[in-house]
């Protein structure tokens, strides 16, 4: 009968013992020490690493009229070209907006196109507009239109690198 019972109850796991535990709870603790002297000991270390990384990215906001128009002609010279004038039309107007020659309310994008050639004495974006115009209203081959413009947007995009 005693050899039954022991057959019916499972057997039990042994514990860990307690010494490893200890060990464990104990480097847990020592690395905790470690971490906290680390930072203590470098806190100022960090403090200035962390103001420089705040530094460095709000000048790079600051400078983001030279280097976000570089980044966009990049983005459209090595992309491929199907679908783009859309996109890089209305990047531009956003980049003329940031350079300081915002789009009135109502202002028809004509309007703004011809403002916009007076300002930097050119026809450029007048040219470009027309094509945009012609692919968005008239549902004409976007493909096309935007081998034909993408040396004028590229070339308004530079105009705006302050």
């Amino acid at each position: 009968e005693a050899a039954e019972e022991q057959m019916k109850q499972p057997e039990k796991i042994p514990e860990k013992p307690e010494l490893e535990r200890t060990k464990q709870a104990q480097s847990e603790e020592s690395l905790a020490k470690t971490v906290e002297k680390a930072i203590e000991e470098y806190k100022w270390a960090i403090i200035v690493i962390a103001a420089l990384l705040i530094l460095a990215a709000a000048l790079s906001y600051a400078a983001r009229g030279k280097w976000l128009p570089r980044l966009w002609l990049l983005y459209f010279r090595n992309g491929k070209d199907s679908g783009r004038m859309e996109e890089a039309y209305d990047v531009l107007l956003k980049q003329l907006a940031r350079y300081g020659i915002t789009r009135k309310p109502g202002q028809t994008l004509r309007d703004y196109s011809r403002y916009i050639d007076e300002y930097f004495e050119t026809s450029d974006m007048s040219r470009l507009t027309r094509d945009y115009e012609r692919v968005i209203y008239n549902q004409e081959e976007a493909d096309a239109h935007w081998k034909k413009s993408k040396p004028l947007w590229e070339k308004m995009m530079r105009k705006t690198i302050t």
